[in-house]
C-alpha cells in the first residue's frame, strides 16, 4: 500500500509541477502587461515559455531513456 500511495504522491506532484509550468508564461504576461515596458514582457514570456517546454521535453526524455537503454544493449548483445 504504501509504493501506491508514493506514485500517487508523486503523480499528484508531477502534474501541479506541469500545470504551473505551462500557466506560468499566461500569469507572467497578465502580470507584466500594465507596465510599459513591451520588450520586458516580451522576453519574460519567451523565458517562461523557454523553461515550461524544458520541464516537459525533460520529461519526455526521462520517459524515453529507459526503452532506449533496452534497445542499445539488444543491438550490442546481437
Amino acid at each position: 500500500m504504501e509504493v501506491v500511495m508514493t506514485k500517487v504522491v508523486v503523480l499528484l506532484l508531477w502534474a501541479v509541477v506541469k500545470m504551473s509550468s505551462g500557466m506560468l508564461p499566461l500569469l507572467v504576461y497578465c502580470f507584466l502587461s500594465r507596465s510599459r515596458h513591451g520588450k520586458l514582457v516580451d522576453r519574460a514570456v519567451g523565458a517562461t515559455l523557454c523553461m515550461g517546454g524544458g520541464v516537459l521535453l525533460a520529461t519526455v526524455f526521462i520517459h524515453m531513456l529507459p526503452e532506449v537503454q533496452v534497445t542499445i544493449y539488444y543491438y550490442l548483445l546481437y
